[in-house]
């Protein structure tokens, strides 16, 4: 049996990203900052390189939706075998709630 992946933090998690996305980051934020420093026109540059990769990530989480799906079933199905889970009750439970049922 394969060994589980460990998770990630949510630290590695914003780091694979913001490295992952670090081109279209730069595209935003190089045009801000020169539209702060030298003209406001820059801003409009800026504007419009997010609003291509704002497009671009709605268009990406459209065609990929059914594969998430098929991931987010597998994963749950997968954290169920894991012994000593009551995933049904983990999932049910606000996330509030876990931590005062926790302390009692």
């Amino acid at each position: 049996m394969a060994e589980p992946k460990p998770r990630c933090t949510r630290q590695e998690t914003a780091v694979a990203w913001a490295s992952s996305h670090a081109g279209e980051l730069a595209g935003v934020t190089v045009p801000l900052a020169a539209g702060a420093v030298w003209s406001p026109w820059m801003w409009l540059l800026s504007a419009g390189v997010a609003g291509v990769w704002a497009r671009h990530e709605i268009l990406l989480v459209r065609r990929t939706r059914a594969a998430r799906q098929v991931t987010g079933t597998a994963r749950q199905l997968t954290r169920a075998e894991e012994p000593g889970r009551d995933v049904d009750h983990e999932i049910a439970t606000p996330a509030g709630a876990r931590g005062k049922e926790a302390k009692a």
